[in-house]
């Protein structure tokens, strides 16, 4: 039996046992459209071939065909609904998810045979590990291996939808989503990918340099919004491919020059850690109308242009692979200081090896049977294989064709980072799997309690529970059940919303901001004492005690440490993402307050896990307000919050610099300074006035400067 037999129920193994054709007899050769030879004589003898057709016979297996096709219809229809990102794994469980894929698979799915050309799967191994890590040969789809009834060599499952299929899908919607206003809002492809990357950087805060190494997927890295610069360009590529554009990974070639540039260029991190500035990094680059336009996730900026003025708040203009070989100016004016370069040259990229951001599962058969399903308002990229199918170049060509001569083909690979991860998560070991489990445990909440007279104790509310005010014993409603008559006004329903911050992040994903955003206030409301305070009726008879006996103040039970930390955490991640929201709706002044706000409680302590993030976001409203004076206060402030050696200080130095340039740019010239008040120069005297007077949020993060968060 394959690995990928072993998460499927009976029901979907059947489905799939009749697909691959080793069910009943009568299925293979009457299922489908076939039906009318069930009617007509599926099982007649041979004198039946000098019979009249019989209309009535025909006309009911057309019936039963278009039956049929509405079956196929619903189960297509159910499984991709429960797929969603904002049904899966909150109101439908995976394992119904691939149950009802494998259903449809199984009675109306055809089986699309993969392109000659595309690479094998790995036998015994799940698809997003390559052979070469499973350490095994590879073979193909249909690979001999024992069957589940012990029966025929044969793969009975490798048409089956997985986990990792459905979560693929899934991830790959979810992209879609966050990044389609930034698609819809630029006129052309460079403008598009330049958005994308901004959001890229804004969506993915990177860890602290002592952060504990956490294997990833798309979805941890979006839902969580934590991560390395891999993950931010993991992420940076996926956005592009629904952009239709193609990205990779650019790397100086050391095989070029071994004997000068061995030593100092190293390949990035495997482990889940960002590169420090100390070493030659890589670049990610967006393959445009057949240029190579660069971008440093590590830095958050793209390579600028010679067209790039600085007076941006950000970098609008990024350069080409072309451009930056050629004019090592364009690095330069990435240097902090003469001691503090940019860790890239000119000379590093006149020599190139490039990796195609990708996994194992855009190359499978099954996600190109099911991606043809996938149009309107289901519209996603989920296949996009690395070899040719016919005469559609695959992804591999058009990357050896896209680099307008700046690589060969025995220059282009696979980046291996997407598919490492991917069979990583599914393998934690124990202490990362409590890391993991305490990333996750925001999203489960937040929690309420209720309190249970008989035991005295708080219980977890679940769910919505309605009583009845005629006596009658609580109940839980069924989905969509109607009130008996009489019984509308004779109920009380205590409402939870369970996994409101999931529900709330999954809908910042999607774009619907105001959702979020009331969601996220309901998480903050829902933030516990460390002490559960008894209900009135109780104190009151504790106050019927005797002197010695009766408490000194309220009575009280602690919080459960578990659920404490659960619903603080969401209610920090929440007003946090309110501050991010009101940004994507470029409410500036808003966002800069939510962010300021953010600062000032949970930078107390060190508790905060978004102090840096949100101090960065902050400068960047202040920026896009044309505050540019309060801009280059708050970068450098954030600077010298970070250690020198820290690998994102940088970025804020540099943010200063250009916003101070952009302040420079914005003031009169000198025949109009007289009229005209300088309002950047007001603006700074007022700041420096405010700064003497009462220190500013930014201040306090400075006086913690490598608060670590507080993960148990």
């Amino acid at each position: 039996m394959s690995l990928r037999a072993r998460v499927y129920s009976r029901g979907s193994r059947f489905a799939a046992t009749v697909a691959a054709g080793r069910g009943p007899r009568f299925a293979a050769v009457c299922a489908g459209p076939a039906l009318a030879l069930l009617v007509a004589g599926c099982h007649s003898q041979s004198s039946t071939s000098s019979m009249k057709p019989d209309p009535k016979a025909g006309a009911k297996a057309t019936a039963l065909a278009a039956a049929a096709d509405n079956r196929c219809t619903q189960l297509l229809t159910s499984g991709l609904d429960m797929l969603k990102p904002g049904n899966m794994g909150i109101s439908a469980q995976e394992q119904q998810v691939v149950d009802a894929l494998n259903n449809w698979a199984g009675e109306c799915g055809k089986s699309t045979a993969s392109p000659a050309n595309d690479p094998p799967a790995a036998k015994g191994a799940t698809p997003t590990t390559t052979a070469k890590d499973a350490g095994v040969g590879a073979s193909g789809a249909g690979a001999s291996t024992t069957s589940a009834s012990g029966g025929a060599n044969v793969d009975t499952f490798a048409d089956l939808y997985d986990l990792g299929d459905i979560e693929h899908i899934r991830d790959s919607w979810l992209v879609k989503d966050l990044g389609t206003a930034a698609v819809k809002a630029e006129p052309t492809d460079l403008e598009r990918a330049v958005a994308l990357f901004d959001l890229a950087v804004r969506t993915v805060a990177l860890n602290n340099a002592g952060d504990p190494e956490l294997p990833q997927t798309v979805y941890d890295i979006l839902v969580i919004g934590r991560g390395t610069a891999e993950d931010r360009a993991w992420l940076f590529g996926e956005l592009l491919r629904q952009a239709g554009i193609d990205a990779v990974i650019v790397r100086p070639n050391a095989g070029a020059d071994t004997t000068a540039k061995t030593p100092d260029v190293k390949a990035a991190p495997t482990a889940n850690k960002s590169p420090s500035g100390a070493e030659p990094r890589w670049l990610v680059g967006a393959l445009v109308d057949k240029q190579v336009y660069l971008f440093d996730p590590t830095l958050g900026w793209p390579i600028p242009s010679p067209d790039d003025k600085g007076i941006t708040p950000t970098v609008r203009q990024p350069a080409t692979l072309a451009q930056a070989a050629a004019h090592d100016e364009l690095l330069r004016k990435l240097d902090v200081s003469p001691e503090k370069k940019y860790p890239l040259k000119a000379s590093d990229l006149k020599s190139v090896k490039v990796e195609i951001i990708t996994s194992g599962r855009y190359s499978e058969p099954r996600i190109k049977r099911i991606e043809s399903f996938l149009a309107g308002s289901r519209s996603v990229v989920v296949y996009t294989p690395l070899a040719d199918v016919g005469a559609r170049p695959g992804l591999r060509s058009r990357v050896e064709n896209g680099g307008a001569g700046s690589w060969k083909k025995e220059d282009v690979s696979v980046w291996d980072y997407p598919d490492r991860q991917l069979a990583a998560v599914h393998h934690l070991g124990d202490q990362t799997k409590i890391v993991h489990d305490a990333f996750w445990l925001p999203f489960e909440g937040p929690v309420e309690f209720e309190f249970d007279p008989k035991s005295m104790q708080f219980k977890i509310a679940q769910g919505t529970t309605i009583t009845s005010l005629k006596g009658g014993k609580p109940a839980r409603p069924q989905a969509g059940a109607i009130p008996a008559p009489g019984e509308e006004n004779d109920r009380v329903e205590v409402r939870h919303d369970s996994r409101l911050q999931l529900k709330a992040r999954i809908a910042q994903l999607q774009g619907d901001f105001p959702q979020a955003i009331r969601k996220y206030l309901t998480v903050q409301l829902d933030e516990l004492p460390d002490k559960l305070v008894l209900p009135e009726d109780i104190q009151e008879r504790a106050k019927s005690l005797p002197p010695d006996k009766r408490p000194q103040g309220p009575l009280a039970i602690e919080t459960p440490k578990r659920e404490f930390f659960m619903n603080f955490r969401a209610a920090e991640d929440a007003k946090f993402w309110m501050g991010v929201c009101q940004l994507e709706q470029h409410e500036m002044a808003a966002a800069a307050e939510t962010f300021e706000a953010y600062i000032r409680r949970y930078s107390q302590g060190g508790v905060g896990t978004w102090i840096i993030q949100a101090a960065y976001l902050r400068s960047l409203t202040l920026a896009e307000m044309k505050k540019f004076a309060l801009a280059v206060q708050a970068a450098r402030q954030l600077a010298d919050a970070l250690p020198e050696n820290d690998f994102r200080r940088p970025t804020f130095e540099l943010l200063g610099e250009r916003w101070r340039s952009a302040r420079d740019a914005a003031k009169p010239t000198s025949s109009t300074a007289s009229a005209t008040p300088d309002k950047s120069a007001t603006e700074k005297t007022n700041t420096e006035k405010a700064s003497a007077e009462k220190p500013t949020a930014e201040k306090s993060a400075t006086e913690k400067p490598a608060a670590k968060p507080n993960t148990p």
